[in-house]
């Protein structure tokens, strides 16, 4: 059977995380909404299962570590599901919850901080039946046989043949610094002794990695996941760990301590059935709407991510950092109730792909905000400077007071500038500290009232536009703003 630009071909098995999706046994499942069938196609079989030989894919007898600095690096180490790329929509879109939520929690996406992933998953077995031993309900095979365009509809694509069971270690390392160069540094030889794809982690490399931490003096925080274990270490070997090389102390008491527990659910396709082996794969969806989900995907996690990251700092403020929030649980609950409908719904696609996209470029402008001191940040930012103001003092007058206000929310003061163009005289800004308000006053003075000629001045004031830098007002300190810009460093747009 061939395909063509508006029809896809299904996978034959699938294998998806319990946790993600709990799907119960021999019930089916639809292949373009990941909604259970309405109707239960195989009649039960619970306890007849046979245990077969697992594809030597579906193991991993290394550890293997990876920088992980986006949704698809994750993926390329984690295992969270066995289909990573599958052209299905069985997998959830909202990654919140599910399969590896502790572990998501855990990681940060931050200009303050990076993380490595280590993942070991051993599939002890898979328990399915013989292709054979399935028995269809009396309905579903007369639909099967006299009605196979009404079985999708009916009894879904695949049905849940059986389960995988084993266990699984993940450690993730989070290289933290408030120093930007000191982190950039690690990176780099973090990226210089592991490349871009996923590598074994041995005592060797945990050692580099180790010197690595030490000579950047970087802060490294160790987390370890464990599933399908007997009991928990007894030791401090999965608390408290400083050191990259440890991490192997708890994969090898895992190792010897399995106690192999359900991970996945193994899909069937209908078809693998011996006696429905004409029933049509073929979808009518373009495959390419599987890979605009699993952009929508990587999107989603990445934002997962970004709000996992954002720093202590801000908590003080609740309506930035409860905005944010509340904008993710927002596109997430649209992710999880509108999954059903994507395949078939561009128009939804396009709102959650551009929702999300906004979204991650909010909150990576709000994190790289954040990691900085606010007048520090400001730096980062394009400079602008207002229309200058000019200000005569005609003779007989002593003092002049201009009130300067900014009126878009989303600018901050960010510094000023005083030219005395004609005569003699002297200023001063009042109710310091203005760096990231939106309002300064400036008292201007002539030196003599005795003098016959006009004194004027011009005035000028520079802004920064980034929606989130009032957010941080109030953490400049009085000193950190009392340095007056004079009219020997006038033309310094940015008060230190």
């Amino acid at each position: 059977m061939s395909t063509n630009a508006h029809s896809h071909l299904l996978p034959d098995v699938l294998r998806v995380p319990l946790q993600e999706r709990g799907y119960v046994l021999g019930h089916g499942v639809n292949a373009l909404t990941g909604e259970p069938a309405g109707r239960r196609a195989v009649m039960p079989f619970a306890g007849r299962e046979n245990v077969t030989q697992t594809p030597a894919t579906n193991t991993s007898r290394t550890l293997w570590i990876k920088l992980c600095e986006n949704y698809q690096d994750v993926r390329d180490v984690v295992s969270f599901d066995m289909n990573a790329r599958v052209s299905a929509n069985v997998h959830l879109l909202d990654v919140s919850v599910g399969a590896g939520v502790d572990i998501q929690k855990a990681l940060q996406l931050s200009t303050t901080s990076f993380s490595l992933v280590a993942h070991w998953t051993r599939i002890e077995q898979e328990t399915v039946l013989a292709s054979t031993d399935y028995v269809l309900s009396e309905e579903a095979r007369r639909c099967a046989t006299h009605e196979p365009e009404a079985f999708r509809g009916r009894y879904g694509d695949y049905f849940v043949a059986g389960r995988s069971k084993g266990s699984v270690f993940t450690a993730i390392m989070t290289w933290k610094s408030s120093d930007s160069e000191a982190l950039r540094r690690a990176k780099g030889g973090v990226h210089a002794v592991l490349g871009t794809a996923p590598v074994a982690f041995t005592a060797e490399l945990g050692g580099s990695l180790d010197r690595i931490v030490t000579d950047n003096k970087v802060e490294l925080e160790i987390s370890i996941f464990l599933d399908g274990a007997n009991g928990h270490p007894e030791d401090d070997s999965m608390t408290n760990l400083k050191s990259a090389s440890r991490i192997l102390e708890p994969l090898r008491w895992l190792q010897q301590n399995p106690a192999a527990t359900d991970l996945r659910s193994v899909l069937w396709h209908f078809s693998r059935i011996v006696y429905l082996g004409e029933l049509p794969r073929e979808v009518n969806v373009s495959s390419s709407v599987f890979r605009e989900l699993e952009v929508i995907k990587s999107l989603h996690f990445s934002c997962l991510m970004a709000v996992n990251g954002l720093p202590n700092v801000l908590h003080m403020h609740g309506n930035l950092i409860s905005g944010l929030k509340e904008r993710y649980s927002t596109i997430a609950s649209d992710c999880r109730n509108g999954q059903r409908h994507l395949t078939y719904d561009e128009a939804l696609r396009n709102e959650l792909r551009v929702k999300l996209s906004e979204l991650l470029r909010d909150l990576q402008e709000c994190g790289v905000m954040s990691d900085q001191s606010p007048v520090g940040f400001a730096k980062f930012c394009h400079v602008e400077q207002k229309e200058p103001t000019p200000i005569i003092m005609p003779v007989g007058s002593k003092d002049v007071q201009l009130t300067i206000k900014v009126h878009d929310e989303e600018e901050q003061l960010v510094g000023w500038t005083v030219e005395l163009l004609r005569g003699k005289g002297s200023w001063r800004v009042q109710r310091l500290p203005i760096i990231l308000t939106r309002e300064m006053t400036v008292t201007f003075r002539r030196d003599t009232m005795k003098s016959l000629k006009d004194v004027e001045w011009r005035f000028s004031i520079f802004v920064v536009r980034n929606k989130y830098l009032g957010a941080l007002a109030p953490l400049v300190s009085a000193g950190s703003g009392s340095t007056l810009t004079t009219a020997e460093n006038a033309n310094v747009p940015l008060v230190p």
